[in-house]
């Protein structure tokens, strides 16, 4: 669960738009077209901003401002949780999709980190704040309805798991359950 003041997909994502390939659900401050709406005089901060398009070609999009937004600007440490977490949404967002429209096949699933630049964690093997350097980050992984089923923070291991090595993790994924975490 992402810990105080972190974007939950299926708590605080309300709004329901149309998109031209779908619809997307997402948090007040995410407008029609992904961009940032005006909520008066309370500018949206980062950690607000999660918009999940469901596609009409069966694609699940998850848009997350908030995966290194700290406190303020220049604070540039990952929500280690939040990630492992929102992950674990999707997953779980493709199974009840796969429900609805008894769709039984195989998922191809990624996760994408993007001009991130220098960011750090506070825990791990190494302890205090280890600093790395995100430009970009790309991993996929195919899973089967029975393995989303069955064994879903598997999946989401293996599409976390050498992001958080970079940092000092071993065998443990933040946000993922574990005997380890």
């Amino acid at each position: 669960m992402p810990s105080q003041g972190e974007p939950d997909l299926f708590r605080t994502a309300g709004s329901l738009y149309p998109r031209v390939d779908g619809w997307a659900v997402s948090t007040y401050e995410m407008g029609e077209d992904r961009t940032i709406r005006p909520n008066g005089d309370h500018p949206p901060r980062e950690h607000q901003l999660l918009d999940l398009e469901i596609r009409d070609d069966g694609g699940l999009r998850l848009f997350c401002a908030a995966a290194s937004a700290g406190p303020e600007s220049s604070d540039r440490r990952l929500h280690t949780g939040l990630i492992g977490t929102l992950t674990l949404r999707v997953l779980q967002a493709a199974v009840a999709v796969s429900d609805k429209t008894d769709y039984q096949g195989a998922w191809a699933f990624g996760l994408a980190l993007r001009g991130r630049g220098t960011v750090s964690i506070g825990q791990g093997v190494i302890r205090g704040f280890v600093d790395r350097r995100i430009d970009v980050y790309d991993e996929t992984v195919n899973a089967t309805m029975e393995e989303l089923r069955t064994r879903p923070d598997e999946i989401a291991r293996s599409l976390l798991t050498r992001l958080y090595r970079a940092f000092g993790f071993l065998d443990q994924v933040p946000g993922l359950p574990g005997p380890y975490n």
